[in-house]
């Protein structure tokens, strides 16, 4: 008979059966689950090593759990105290028989009976003992009761439960060293578990990008981005660079340098890539991302390529790409949405984003006869390509009869499939990525609608559809042109998974200018007219007598500041005193102007409003972004800049634009009065100068600035249609300040009435 298990042993074992059970149940569920899907290709389950290895590990934990249960039986309880069961009687036995119960245990364990084993003895007399007074004695029974023993409340040391043979009572001081063990052993486990996973999947997350890779999108999205920008822009992210082997990996990848030159020349006399791209790969300076354009290239040209030799490392780099980039292009196409309609950008980059993933999943870059060809050849038998249909798209704006300039429309719209039966679903596409990774969802009929201005091409909406019904209904609510006319509003439907898969419909709106003349006219009636002159007659009267300044002083002075206290009288006539800068640089205007009635008042500074101009493109302004110390940040503004001594405002405003922006104004529009800007803070003046710049479409190279050593000026294009939301995504995406000026003439343009507007 197995030796009892004591209550310390008989703890590990039970928390042995937890632990083991935490693995054995995850276990089984995935293994039925593989068995499942296997069930018509038994022949697979022998080869999956995973599957393997998980048969072999759920086998040792049963048996050890097995084990434990074993020894859980044999468990040693004396420990418990349990009054009836130590005087082994009933649990109804009378005073009588507890007492005549303790006289036979009491002459059978006594000590001087048992003389051979005392120490056991006494412990064995000492328990009948103490179950005799909790049942009799009325101190012991009431102390029974309450704490489960006649003594009273105990004190108890809770401990780690190891085995016996570990603990530290024999004096061999083997426990803290197992306690060190234990833990070894279970965080290494779990360590190489989650570097095993990490390893196997490359990356946590695909759908997920860092702050750094979303900041560069942002940073290097425009309106003419070409497929060659996208590819290099995604291939060297750190999704697509950063890889398992770190340093190692980006180490190879530099030794294959002299390879990567190879495959290039070979890929140039085979004249299958345009010459742009091919320069793009040998600029690119990170190694990795220079393999992972190749690999990409020559699998959608690889037709083509049948000479170029192609190493392991591209098999390698080939099958990271195709599993990553599909996530990183969908990520991106989300943010080329959302970027085209806040910048009223044309919907080339983001119909070029979605044609990359039709590329991934045909392996084609062009839909050329033989990509096309191809992807028919690659359907399976009783699959057809995609026919989609518009049945509908009405635009109308809610509760309005009709639609004025920047009201929220609302797009109903019903795609069918055509190609789908009724009351069926579509079917996963047969791709490239069957081979690769048959359940990636980008395998799925999922659909991309646009919302576009036919004339201009620009993008007002753009949304995702996951439903794979034959028919479906869908509903966008978009902001409309911000200025009146007649529109076709074209609602696209494009399938990304196939080449040229796509359906289009018109959609004619009118929007009509907003009465805003009619309610200007009623803001200024006669009575109110003659109130106001009243009211200004009363102010320069009490002008004549009224605040005025009475004397200055100045505190501090440097090259470019002064600052000053001014004393001046207030309506009451008590003199008070005020704290004000003023430039230095001020040049007043001579005596002899003023006296001939010369508007041209002293003024310090131009700021100007350059429109920039550019055949069949709508108008855009010239704006720059400069660090401004007093602010802490960068600010979006005007360009300006001090006017010189002798110097008229006009040439002052041309010369701050060139330096400033490298852009030579073509004519001036207007030049404002001298106007004060912080009058709080101080007496500076300024104009606004409005100035039209011409630049023809095929004018080559970017405006050169002239710039000052200290100087730190970014310039910026803005669209003047949507300048306000332009100026908000700004502030709000890269943390900018916005000039007040600049806010204020942008909030003007867009609330001045069409009808003025074109006047």
């Amino acid at each position: 008979m197995a030796a009892p298990v004591s209550e310390s042993d008989a703890a590990f074992y039970s928390f042995c059966c937890v632990m083991l059970c935490l693995y054995i149940v995850p276990a089984v569920l995935f293994t039925v689950l593989r068995l499942v899907q296997f069930r018509s290709k038994p022949s697979k389950l022998l080869e999956s090593w995973t599957l393997s290895l998980t048969l072999v590990g759920l086998a040792l934990s049963i048996a050890a759990f097995w084990h434990c249960m074993q020894h859980l039986q044999d468990v040693d309880t004396t420990g418990i105290f349990d009054p009836y069961e130590i005087l082994q009687i009933s649990d109804g036995a009378s005073v009588r028989e507890i007492k005549k119960a303790f006289r036979r245990l009491g002459r059978e364990l006594h000590p001087d009976k048992n003389r051979h084993d005392l120490q056991s003895a006494h412990s064995r007399f000492a328990r009948v003992t103490k179950a005799y007074e909790a049942l009799t004695d009325p101190v012991g029974i009431e102390n029974f009761r309450k704490y489960g023993h006649p003594d009273g409340p105990r004190s108890m040391l809770l401990s780690f439960a190891f085995l016996s043979s570990f603990s530290g009572a024999s004096g061999s001081g083997s426990a803290p060293l197992f306690v060190l063990l234990y833990f070894v052993v279970i965080f290494g486990v779990i360590a190489a578990a989650v570097y095993s996973l990490h390893r196997s999947s490359g990356r946590r997350d695909r759908t997920q990008i860092s702050n750094r890779t979303a900041a560069q999108w942002l940073d290097s999205f425009h309106d003419r981005l070409s497929v060659h920008d996208i590819v290099e822009l995604l291939l060297s992210s750190d999704e697509m660079t950063l890889t398992v082997g770190g340093e190692q990996d980006l180490l190879e990848a530099q030794q294959r340098s002299k390879a990567h030159d190879k495959i290039l020349k070979k890929m140039e006399a085979a004249k299958a890539l345009p010459t742009e791209a091919v320069a793009r790969i040998k600029k690119q300076p990170h190694p990795i991302a220079r393999e992972n354009m190749i690999a990409v290239y020559q699998y959608w040209r690889r037709n083509r390529l049948t000479g170029v030799p192609k190493p392991a490392w591209i098999d390698m780099r080939l099958h990271k790409v195709l599993l990553e980039m599909p996530y990183l292009v969908d990520l991106f196409a989300t943010m080329a949405a959302e970027q085209s309609v806040k910048r009223a950008y044309p919907s080339i980059p983001l119909v070029r984003t979605l044609g990359l993933l039709s590329s991934l999943a045909q392996g084609a870059l062009v839909a050329d006869e033989d990509a096309l060809r191809d992807q028919r050849a690659r359907l399976s038998e009783g699959q057809e390509l995609p026919r989609l249909n518009i049945t509908k798209a009405t635009m109308v704006v809610a509760d309005e009869p009709n639609i004025q300039p920047g009201d929220w429309i609302t797009l109903e719209f019903h795609v069918t499939r055509e190609h789908v039966a009724p009351g069926a679903s579509a079917a996963p596409a047969s791709t490239l990525w069957d081979a690769v990774d048959p359940r990636i969802e980008f395998r799925k009929e999922h659909l991309w609608v646009l919302v576009l201005d036919k004339a201009s091409n620009r993008v007002y909406a753009a949304s995702k559809l996951k439903d794979l019904k034959r028919d479906v209904a869908g509903r966008i609510v978009f902001e409309g042109p911000g200025v009146s006319g007649r529109f076709d509003m074209e609602v696209r439907v494009l399938c990304p998974v196939y080449l040229n898969i796509q359906a289009s419909a018109i959609v004619p709106i009118e929007v009509e200018a907003k009465s805003h003349v009619r309610i200007l006219g009623e803001l200024f009636l006669p009575d109110e007219r003659v109130a106001w002159h009243v009211n200004a007659a009363d102010g320069a009267s009490d002008a004549r007598k009224g605040p005025r300044v009475v004397g200055q002083q100045s505190v501090f002075e440097n090259p470019w500041l002064r600052l000053k206290t001014i004393r001046f009288l207030d309506l009451q006539g008590r003199e008070r005193q005020w704290t004000g800068l003023e430039r230095t640089t001020t040049y007043p205007v001579p005596p002899e102007k003023r006296a001939l009635g010369d508007d041209s008042d002293a003024c310090d500074a131009v700021v100007v409003f350059p429109f920039l101009t550019q055949p069949g493109a709508a108008t855009q302004v010239i704006l720059i972004r400069q660090f401004r110390p007093p602010v802490g940040q960068w600010v979006v503004e005007l360009p300006a800049g001090l006017i010189d001594d002798n110097e008229l405002p006009e040439h002052a405003a041309r010369r701050e634009l060139l330096e400033e922006t490298g852009y030579s104004a073509s004519r001036v529009l207007h030049i404002g009065p001298p106007m004060v800007n912080d009058q709080g803070l101080t007496n500076g003046k300024c104009r606004l100068v409005l100035m039209e710049v011409r630049r023809d479409a095929d004018a080559g190279g970017a405006p050169v600035q002239r710039l000052e050593e200290d100087e730190m000026i970014q310039v910026l294009v803005a669209p003047l249609d949507g300048l306000v939301p332009w100026l908000l995504e700004r502030q709000h995406s890269q943390g900018d300040a916005i000039d007040a000026r600049l806010y204020s003439y942008a909030l003007g343009l867009q609330a001045l009435p069409h009808e003025l507007l074109s006047a």
